[in-house]
């Protein structure tokens, strides 16, 4: 584990953020077909916010160990999404409570299938 790494499992790694991880958080966050999951108003961020926020991110986990989390594929380092605190509201525009599932046994017409290619390389594609 590095000075980062907050928490692993037997495929997972959570851990905080480097500022040179920026176009990660970029492909992940400007991209509209993915972005509409993680923010109350669904709409991309531009490069910009995402550097505001990710410094916002890393100084809340220097200090504290909270706030966003990158999430990291165990077997090849791959970036596969974040997780973490927020003031966003978890409803959002659902009516209820939005269920999280592992990324494997969620139907990949959840977060379209093309948008989630795009955003983590070598998904869908077996090792």
């Amino acid at each position: 584990m590095s000075d980062l790494d907050l928490i692993e499992t037997e495929r997972l790694v959570l851990s905080g953020w480097r500022r040179e991880q920026l176009d990660d958080l970029v492909r992940l966050h400007g991209d509209p077909e993915i972005s509409r999951y993680f923010t109350a108003s669904g709409a991309p961020w531009s490069r910009e916010k995402c550097a505001t926020r990710l410094d916002e991110w890393i100084a809340m986990f220097e200090t504290r160990q909270l706030g966003k989390l990158r999430v990291t594929r165990k077997a090849d380092g791959v970036m596969v999404g974040r997780a973490g605190f927020g003031r966003a509201s978890i409803l959002r525009n659902h009516e209820q409570p939005v269920e999280v599932q592992p990324a494997e046994e969620q139907p990949v017409e959840r977060f379209g299938g093309a948008a989630r290619q795009r955003a983590v390389p070598g998904h869908g594609q077996q090792p």
